[in-house]
């Protein structure tokens, strides 16, 4: 009696060890484009605040190597993906800080899966929780867009920002003027009514397909890159608009390397990860 005791509590045990037990999780079958939703009265919306736009998580597979991207507002969160697993409806992502040792570990779980909604939560070392509800990227359109008010970030400054782009007929032209004046005096700032000039034209930017404003576009994400400013989040969301052109434009772009652009060095290097980006 004694020995069937122990038999069973050793397989209670056992049982309840393998329920507990992480397995791995393979995130190749993970939607790899998401974007945070907000709460505006009571209604999920796709919330661009106008000061820091929103918040978009991405996955990416460089070299058999998983990263996670948290890019949209003002800076960019780099992360290399280290392990993945699964346990009952959780996912667990090991991660560290791109360039460090600095671990940071991610958690998912879906709240809608067929609507295509999830939960990402991870805290920093500085205490603060992040705690965000996300939708895939293929289903972020089933939910409303809302762009907060340039006003309730700039006040009347706005009043000048709309004037300005109202002068130009293109605001391809207003991009590659602020972008011109940038690059003329080298500088790693820009003054705030350049910053807000180039956010609204490529807010403003629908389709582009022509190749050579293409490539200007694809040059402000390599070289306009004032301190925290997020151009590469809103150079990106125009080209993913024009998306076959866009691939093309890339490539062209990378078949013709100017003289003080290298392989191995940043930005020329990124345009491949950019083109992977674009054609998953």
């Amino acid at each position: 009696m004694k020995i069937l005791g122990l038999t069973i509590s050793f397989l209670l045990l056992f049982t309840s060890y393998k329920e507990t037990k992480k397995e791995t999780f393979d995130l190749n079958s993970f939607p790899k484009e998401w974007v945070r939703l907000t709460d505006k009265e009571g209604k999920l919306v796709v919330y661009n605040s106008c000061d820091a736009g929103n918040l978009l998580l991405t996955i990416s597979n460089n070299r058999n190597h998983f990263e996670l991207l948290l890019h949209g507002q003002q800076e960019d969160y780099d992360f290399e993906i280290l392990e993945s697993a699964q346990l009952n409806d959780t996912i667990f992502l090991k991660a560290k800080w791109k360039g460090s040792d600095e671990k940071q570990d991610f958690k998912f779980f879906w709240t809608n899966k067929e609507k295509g909604l999830g939960r990402f939560i991870t805290t920093y070392s500085s205490g603060f929780t992040s705690d965000n509800l996300f939708v895939t990227g293929d289903k972020q359109t089933n939910f409303e867009k809302f762009d907060q008010p340039c006003r309730e970030c700039w006040g009347d400054e706005c009043d000048e920002i709309e004037k300005d782009i109202e002068k130009i007929d293109k605001p391809i032209e207003t991009i590659k003027k602020v972008f011109d004046d940038y690059v003329k005096h080298q500088e790693s700032t820009d003054s705030q009514d350049n910053k807000d000039l180039m956010t609204n034209s490529l807010k403003s930017l629908d389709k582009v397909t022509e190749p050579e404003e293409l490539e200007i576009l694809i040059n402000i994400w390599m070289y306009y890159d004032p301190i925290d400013f997020p151009s590469r989040d809103l150079v990106f969301n125009v080209l993913q608009k024009n998306r076959p052109e866009s691939i093309q434009a890339i490539k062209t772009r990378i078949n013709n390397k100017k003289e003080w652009e290298t392989d191995n060095t940043a930005p020329y290097s990124e345009l491949n990860y950019l083109l992977k980006q674009l054609d998953e």
